[in-house]
Parts: C-alpha cells; structure tokens; sequence
C-alpha cells in the first residue's frame, strides 16, 4: 500500500508498506567475507522469509525542475530470519545442510536521501543511505542481536553524464559504502602442536571500506542518434579507474617465522577496460 500528499507545487510528501514473502533465503558461510555462499530454499524445515516494510519521504523540485530532492526514511521487520551456527564448516558440501541453520527475526532501519539535477547536456545524480541492520537469533552470539552480515552502514554514490553532442557522450560513476561486518579471531590458544583461534562476537568487526570509479565514453550510429527503432553504439568504459584492491574476502593465519597473526586480502578485479556494442529494437 503507498499514499501520496502533493503540498505545493513542486513538493510532494510520500509514506508506503509493503509486505514480502521471500522463499529463497542466503546465509553467508564465510566468518570474513563470502567466498562462496550457500543458499536455501524453504521447505518443510525452513519457513519463508516475510517482511513487512515502512517507509515515509519528501520530493521537492526546484530551480525550474533543474533539481530534484528526495529524502525518505524507512524501517524494515522481517520474521523467519535464518543464519549459520558457529564453526559450520564447508556448506556447500555438508549433507544436512539445514541442520546448521538457526532461525530468528532481524529488522532494518535508515534513511536515504538524492539530489538529481537535469540540463541541457549535463544529468546525474548523488545519493547518500544510511543504514543499520540486526539479527536477532537466540542461539547465535549467546542471545544477543548482531549486525547483519550485508549491511553497509554508509553508502554514497555520485553519477555524472556529459552529452558532447548527439554522437558522443561521457560518463563517470564513484561509489562508496562502508565494510560490511565480518567476525575477526581476537586470540589464539595452543593446542598441541596447533594453534586454535578464538574469535570475538558475531560480527563485532568490519571488512575495509569499498569505492571505486568507473569511466565510459559512448558512440551513438546515425540510426540511434535519429531515436528510430533499429540502431547501435558502441560504449568504452574502464571499471575501477583508480586501480582500487577492494577486498572480496579476508583469510587468517598463523605466521610461525614472526609468531604473529597474519591476515590476507583477496581481491577479484583491478582496473578493467571493456568494449561492447548495443544493439537496441
């Protein structure tokens, strides 16, 4: 259900709920960044998920509709909320994998704001969320609520095309959010000739930020520049301009020549040009 006020003109207040029902769930395997995640379908033993969501905001145009701001907070209940149990060891080839699920509730809350601007040949836009996610399953973290595992508490991004002419256009994409949280070993004891490490709360840590930018230049054919139905463009873009090693996954270990904790970053992508040609009917 959504309703809609208009005050103004060019201002509009806006509140909504809306209600899901999610069958297929994902639980994150990994203690420090997903390599590979498991997901689980509901069933006999899993409930779906349901959600409930609230959310309220204001629209207001201004400088001749040159500019568009949005601001809108929300809140989100879910039931049915499943994670792994501690120490589940390697999902995807366990054989009863529903066995290490645990079930809960968790909920959602933030607020998101955007300012879009609209001229002649330059549009984008720029948008800032702020969000905080909780689990609360009473089996995990000795019954006490934790942060989601894919909850980014800052999230910013910046967008901005460039039309040089009716052939030729630049784009720029910068995007920000925070690490998501992740659980650290916080000490070690010996065990025989092993090291055993002792890992802190459920998700008291946090992956290293991620930003990136990526840049691409696009060139329309004369069909295409003409908006009739057949044509094509090919575009040049390069991901990760700036050659950021944003972390995909955090590994541990035992660093026996320096008899230190060690911890390694994995990353998937450097910078990466590509070329692609659109085909659009």
């Amino acid at each position: 259900a959504s309703a809609s006020l208009k005050v103004a003109d060019n201002t509009s207040l806006k509140a909504s709920y809306s209600r899901s029902f999610q069958y297929v769930q994902q639980a994150v395997m990994s203690v420090s960044g997903s390599i590979v995640d498991a997901w689980f379908t509901a069933s006999p033993n899993v409930k779906p998920q349901i959600s409930d969501q609230f959310s309220a905001g204001v629209t207001q145009n201004f400088c001749d509709d040159a500019f568009q701001f949005t601001v809108e907070a929300f809140y989100k209940n879910n039931k049915n909320t499943i994670d792994l149990k501690d120490n589940p060891g390697l999902v995807i080839v366990h054989n009863d994998r529903e066995g290490l699920l645990r079930f809960g509730k968790s909920y959602a809350y933030g607020l998101e704001g955007m300012l879009e601007y609209d001229f002649d040949k330059i549009n984008g836009w720029i948008s800032y969320t702020y969000s905080h996610a909780m689990y609360d399953i009473p089996e995990i973290n000795n019954g006490r609520p934790y942060r989601s595992p894919i909850n980014h508490k800052h999230s910013f991004s910046a967008v901005l095309t460039y039309d040089i002419s009716k052939k030729l256009s630049a784009s720029a994409d910068w995007v920000y959010y925070s690490g998501s949280p992740t659980t650290y070993p916080a000490l070690r004891y010996k065990f025989g000739e092993a090291y055993v490490p002792v890992y802190s709360q459920r998700n008291a840590d946090n992956m290293p930020d991620y930003h990136r930018l990526d840049l691409s230049v696009t060139l329309k054919g004369a069909k295409r520049q003409a908006n009739r139905r057949w044509g094509g463009e090919w575009n040049f873009s390069v991901y990760n301009v700036y050659d950021r090693h944003n972390a995909w996954s955090i590994t541990t270990g035992y660093n026996r020549l320096d008899n230190l904790m060690e911890a390694r970053k994995v990353y998937i992508f450097s910078v990466l040009p590509s070329v692609a040609y659109n085909l659009n009917f």
